[in-house]
C-alpha cells in the first residue's frame, strides 16, 4: 500500500460559506455594539453633567427668585406693622364728638368746646333752661363710664333767665383711641 502525500481538494460546501459570512457579520456587530457602549456612555456622562449644572442654575435662579420674594413679604410686613402702630397711637376725635351728642340733654347748648387730647380733657361753655335740667345733664355725665372726672364752675343767671354754666370734663386716655366696631373685626 502506497501512501500518497499529494493535498486533495476539499470540497467546500455553500453552508460552510454562510457559517463563514455569519461569523464576520456576528463579529461586526460584537464590535459595533461595543463600540456604541463607550460611545453612549461618553454622551451619557456629558449630558448627565449638563443636566446637573442647568439643575442648579435653576435652583440659584429659584432662590434668588425666593429671596427676592422673601424680601418684598418682609417689607410688607414692616409696613403693616408701621400702619398698625400709627393706628394703635392715633387718636379719634370723631368718635367723641358722636358719643358726645348722645350723652348731651336736649335742652342744654354748648357755644363753645376746648379739647386736649394730650390731657384727655374737653373744656365747655353752655347753657340750659333751669337748673333741673342742668342736674339731669351733670346726672348723665356722671354715671358714664368713660368721664373720669366732672368739674362744673361759674354757673351764673344770664339773659333771658337762662343759667351759663362752664363744664370740665377729664376722660380716660382709651376714650380717643380707636376700637373697631364688630363688622370691622369680622372681615
Amino acid at each position: 500500500m502506497a501512501i500518497q502525500i499529494t493535498p486533495q481538494k476539499i470540497k467546500t460546501t455553500n453552508k460552510a460559506l454562510w457559517i463563514t459570512i455569519l461569523f464576520y457579520f456576528s463579529l461586526v456587530l460584537f464590535l459595533a455594539s461595543v463600540a456604541s457602549y463607550f460611545v453612549f456612555d461618553h454622551f451619557l456622562v456629558d449630558y448627565s453633567k449638563k443636566v446637573i449644572s442647568l439643575q442648579m442654575d435653576i435652583e440659584q435662579a429659584e432662590n434668588k427668585e425666593q429671596k427676592l420674594k422673601k424680601q418684598e413679604v418682609v417689607e410688607i410686613q414692616d409696613q403693616i406693622k408701621d400702619f398698625s402702630k400709627l393706628l394703635d397711637d392715633h387718636k379719634f376725635i370723631s368718635t367723641f364728638f358722636a358719643e358726645f351728642e348722645k350723652w348731651c340733654h336736649p335742652r342744654v347748648w354748648f357755644s363753645s368746646i376746648s379739647l386736649s387730647i394730650t390731657d384727655s380733657s374737653v373744656n365747655l361753655n353752655g347753657e340750659t333752661d333751669s337748673f333741673e335740667t342742668l342736674g339731669q345733664q351733670m346726672l348723665v355725665l356722671k354715671n358714664h363710664s368713660l368721664i373720669k372726672e366732672i368739674d362744673l364752675s361759674n354757673i351764673q343767671m344770664g339773659q333771658n333767665e337762662r343759667i351759663n354754666f362752664n363744664l370740665g370734663l377729664t376722660f380716660y386716655p382709651q376714650t380717643f383711641f380707636y376700637s373697631p366696631d364688630e363688622d370691622e373685626i369680622n372681615l
